[in-house]
């Protein structure tokens, strides 16, 4: 909303409604003034509490349950002065520790005064019943707190939100202004919502040079943190940090290249010399990758080896037990992992990956030994147990997740260096989606000694998350690998096997077999495309096997936008599979309708979102979960959601995070299996038009497999061999380990 167009109104808070403390969220009832009227006013209103004068800006809006609200976008509020003012504003609970009863008394006493007696002596409310020293001490800070938040408000008002302004003033409290006053550019890559675009805005009017060191270095973590984002990019190539950042502020590129030598060679940013272009990154992203490095390493080396004599009786036993002969490509597996404290095991499809699991869990446990079973996603941990019949968990809860309210809150792992887990042996399937960071976490937290198998399909799309880690392992040659190429699950028995690994050879899938479960539906344009899609969703296949969109249909596309983007097709899907109904509550955020009964996928992994298991607190859904919407809250500013048996409540501050999930993108896709996978195959982007993302897409079927669209294209996503490019160091950090350096 532009500036003149946004509309304010002054009053005093009568009463506050809800308040989310974490960010702020309030809902406030306001006297507005000269109007005698009250009105319901909701947004980011930290530390607002009953009594206060306010002036907000915004818009009115009109609520379907609650009617007509204002909408804050800013605010400015004044501290009250007279003494029934105070009065309300203490006994309101907005400074903790301070009651109606007490509230009355500090007023009785010193007036107009008392914020101030408050905040400058504390020592002097020690006198009223049940406040100690400690008590006044932290009462006097709150108040601190508060002024200081307003200050900084004040100072950033029309510059950022106040989401952000409330997370800088989190994380830095009164130190926040000094700090964006002596160098803004600090802040980029540190404040979620900071950016150097905000950076930059806050220099120009403190009179920055355009070609200073502190904005170049701002632009360049600026950078860096997005190829992370959006591209997964561990680091970027120095010609490509210094052109892009050239670009980003409109400076001449020699000058950039001089600054970032200097960054490099003073430690700022992290640098990797290798062959074929150095590579530069954010510190902590080099530390990473350096970590993962030395913690492999070191768990390689100091595994116990077992008598291979001993071990061949225990596979004999296996097969007999199991009534299976390994290939011989299996039995190599299972030895080297004996061998080995980091092992990987990488194949497609029916290629017996469950199989070695299943052996290496007997072996193992025949032995005495602890097997934990993991992997990064909840679809993925569940499958995993449903195959082996032995418990598997998601890599965070291996790693007991949990948040803490100490130390500036957030989440944390449990197990790490200090508290290592017990198992003796740790096989992760799924591997190929473990991002660099997840990948170090878990590595803390392996005790030496014990064993780490990594089992994954290294031709699939990489981690969503930065980094290519278990195709950088494997490249390095560091470690013992064994690919699986022999194929035991195919011909009369899956189509969808043997045309996955057709793709994956750069072969025509087999399209004209109508009797299996792999289809293919030709259709031209676009429409007939789509319309055919949507028709065996929502129609044929219901009508023909009783299945539903909700649980075992999903429909995957390559894409976000477009007419074969899952924006569109989401948004047609829902109107014919939950339309909107008497009784069936929604919430809008921003140009997306949530509406009880939809089909949802959480896209970012947040440890803060917690459930009940057997009693328990337990916490995080993870990038990729899926769940539907049971109920929604609008008073509460919440909805109820069920993830696969998990119910959440979700707070509506969190719906950035959501996404409808009645179409999800190849890329969210991985890690899961679905009974039955449709995709329309048509023109997309040239980058999406590739093999890998062709075959990680057909790979996620697991009973029928349904693509809709022209041969012609299909055909080019076969014959286009190319992978966008992901730039990391660990290989060439491995290879330097290992000996192998240029």
């Amino acid at each position: 909303m532009s500036e003149e167009l946004k509309k304010e109104i002054t009053g005093t808070v009568e009463a506050v409604v809800f308040r989310n403390e974490a960010n702020g969220y309030t809902i406030l009832e306001v006297y507005i003034e000269g109007k005698k009227e009250v009105a319901t006013v909701v947004g980011v209103l930290p530390f607002v509490g009953e009594g206060e004068s306010i002036t907000v800006r915004g818009d009115w809006v009109f609520h379907s349950e609650y009617g007509k609200q204002f909408k804050a976008d800013s605010f400015e509020k004044r501290i009250p002065k007279d003494t029934s003012a105070i009065l309300k504003y203490l006994s309101s609970g907005v400074v903790k520790g301070i009651g109606p009863k007490t509230a009355a008394k500090i007023v009785e006493k010193y007036g107009a005064d008392s914020l101030d007696v408050l905040a400058e002596h504390p020592d002097w409310i020690t006198e009223f019943k049940g406040i100690t020293a400690r008590k006044a001490l932290e009462i006097s800070e709150q108040i601190r707190t508060q002024t200081s938040f307003y200050k900084l408000f004040d100072f950033c008002k029309d510059r950022l939100p106040m989401t952000v302004a409330l997370r800088i003033h989190h994380a830095y409290g009164d130190r926040a202004i000094e700090m964006l006053r002596e160098n803004p550019y600090r802040l980029c890559g540190e404040i979620e919502g900071y950016n150097f675009a905000a950076a930059d805005a806050i220099a120009i009017e403190s009179g920055y040079a355009s070609e200073g060191r502190e904005r170049i270095f701002g632009a360049t973590v600026q950078v860096l943190k997005r190829a992370c984002e959006v591209g997964g990019h561990a680091c970027l190539p120095v010609k490509t940090v210094i052109a892009e950042v050239a670009e980003l502020i409109s400076i001449d590129a020699k000058v950039v290249a001089e600054q970032e030598k200097e960054f490099a060679m003073s430690g700022e940013i992290g640098y990797l010399h290798r062959e074929g272009g150095s590579l530069l990154y954010i510190n902590e992203f080099l530390s990473t990758e350096r970590g993962i490095v030395r913690l492999l390493q070191r768990l390689d080396a100091n595994c116990i080896r077992y008598d291979f004599s001993d071990m061949d009786a225990m596979v004999r036993r296996v097969e007999l037990e199991s009534s299976i002969s390994f290939a011989a490509e299996q039995r190599t597996a299972i030895f080297e992992a004996a061998e080995s404290g980091v092992m990987i095991i990488t194949g497609g499809p029916g290629t017996g990956k469950t199989t070695i699991i299943k052996a290496l869990i007997r072996i193992y446990e025949s032995m005495g030994c602890d097997v934990a079973l993991a992997a990064p996603t909840g679809r993925a941990a569940k499958r995993m147990s449903e195959s082996t019949a032995h418990d598997a968990k998601t890599i965070h809860r291996l790693l007991e997740v949990e948040y803490r309210d100490d130390d500036g809150g957030g989440t944390v792992f449990a197990r790490n260096e200090r508290n290592l887990l017990d198992e003796d042996i740790i096989i992760v399937d799924e591997a190929s989606m473990i991002d660099m960071f997840l990948m170090l976490s878990l590595l803390r937290a392996i005790r030496p000694g014990a064993r780490l198998v990594l089992i994954g399909d290294c031709d699939q799309l990489p981690s969503v998350g930065a980094g290519n880690v278990l195709r950088d392992m494997i490249g390095s040659g560091a470690f013992n690998t064994v690919r699986l190429t022999e194929v035991f699950r195919q011909g009369s028995e899956s189509l969808i096997v043997t045309n996955a690994h057709r793709i994956n050879r750069g072969e025509a899938p087999i399209l004209d077999r109508h009797d299996m479960d792999f289809f293919f539906m030709r259709r031209q344009g676009g429409d007939e495309i789509l319309g055919t899609l949507i028709d065996v969703c929502i129609n044929r296949l219901p009508k023909t096997y009783g299945v539903s969109a909700f649980d075992r249909i999903q429909i995957i596309t390559p894409t976000k936008k477009g007419g074969a983007g899952t924006e569109s097709l989401n948004r047609l899907l829902q109107q014919k599979l939950n339309p909107p109904a008497a009784g069936k509550r929604e919430k809008k955020y921003g140009e997306v309708v949530f509406r009880e009964g939809d089909k949802v996928m959480q896209v970012r992994n947040n440890y803060d979102l917690s459930w009940l298991e057997g009693g328990k607190e337990r916490f995080g859904i993870y990038n990729g979960d899926i769940g539907i919407i049971q109920k929604i809250f609008e008073s509460q500013s919440y909805m109820m959601i069920d993830f696969d048996g998990r119910e959440v409540k979700y707070p509506f501050d969190s719906l950035e995070e959501l996404e409808h999930a009645y179409a999800i993108t190849v890329h969210k896709s991985q890690g899961s299996e679905y009974p039955i996978v449709l995709m329309p195959i048509t023109d997309f982007p040239p980058m999406l038009m590739t093999r890998n993302l062709l075959y990680t897409a057909v790979t996620r079927a697991k009973e029928m497999a349904i693509l809709i669209g022209r041969e012609s294209a299909l055909t080019q996503m076969v014959e286009n061999a190319q992978e966008s490019v992901r730039y990391t160091g660990l290989q060439s950090l491995l290879e330097a380990a290992n000996g192998k350096a240029d």
